[in-house]
């Protein structure tokens, strides 16, 4: 077992080599990208060298979660109700807390895609929290959506965890996937180092290029100063020559956007910078 940890130790520092050499290649608008890829890279050594999963470890524990959390999911989305698909995946090398925090937000969460009136739905429980996807009917209630929404959104901001959408399409129709991530459940020895700031490596997921964020129209805008002062905008501000980190969090009918100075990239924790909640600083 040591020596594949130290293989995959190995591997990691020679991931982070060709991530550098992309970098240097790419510029800002490659960054976003590889950050992304070595948030995931060191969520994987993390599972690594964790303890061992909950299945092994406690394996009667990991059944009644498994019972309870399977038999709650087919129970809330019946045929009769419309849903004529459902699946899971309980990944097993999700840790304790993920599948505690589940089973707290699970009404919730169940309640925010019911009133999309969904007609097939898919969870997966990962390493850092959970995805749940759906396909909405055309008789969903928008409304009804938005105000679950924003309550469940603040909720887990309290938590430190984020609550993000994207929309696609399968199949010709639209597909819906609802993604909450916890702050430090990956990548724990690591910072998003901008600047003199240091904030939890969970934001790298949500990195952006100024140009995507232009593309992306009006929402709120937060610049965040090299001194971790907070400035509203309704637009992208004027930019000055200095490099800057766009991060952009999807939440579900009220997107907000982030602009720090300084450039972004995941570092080891370090005493020298100053670290940052940025859940803290919009509380």
């Amino acid at each position: 077992m040591e020596e594949t940890l130290g293989d995959l130790r190995r591997a990691y520092g020679e991931s982070l080599r060709h991530l550098d050499d992309l970098r240097s290649l790419g510029g800002a608008n490659i960054a976003p990208i590889a950050g992304q890829i070595q948030y995931h890279l060191a969520s994987m050594l993390d599972v690594a060298q964790s303890a061992t999963p909950l299945p092994t470890e406690l394996p009667q524990l990991f059944k009644i979660f498994q019972n309870q959390i399977t038999n709650t999911f087919y129970e809330q989305f019946k045929p009769g109700d419309g849903v004529r698909t459902l699946t899971h995946f309980l990944n097993p090398q999700a840790g304790f807390r993920v599948w505690e925090k589940f089973l707290a937000h699970e009404s919730r969460i169940y309640a925010l895609v019911k009133a999309f009136i969904p007609t097939k739905v898919s969870l997966s429980l990962e390493a850092d929290g959970y995805v749940i996807g759906f396909e909405p009917s055309e008789n969903d209630s928008i409304g009804e959506a938005r105000k679950l929404a924003y309550r469940f959104t603040q909720e887990l901001w309290q938590e430190n965890a984020l609550l993000t959408y994207t929309v696609s399409e399968r199949n010709s129709r639209p597909w819906i996937e609802m993604t909450v991530r916890f702050a430090g459940f990956s990548a724990k020895d690591l910072s998003l180092i901008v600047g003199d700031l240091a904030f939890d490596p969970l934001f790298v997921n949500y990195m952006v290029s100024k140009d995507e964020l232009a593309k992306i129209g009006e929402h709120h805008i937060v610049s965040i100063a090299d001194n971790a002062v907070v400035t509203l905008h309704r637009e992208i501000p004027e930019q000055d020559s200095c490099e800057k980190t766009f991060i952009h969090l999807p939440f579900l009918f009220r997107p907000l956007s982030l602009i720090i100075s300084g450039r972004g990239m995941l570092q080891a924790k370090h005493a020298k910078y100053s670290r940052v909640e940025l859940f803290d600083l919009f509380r």
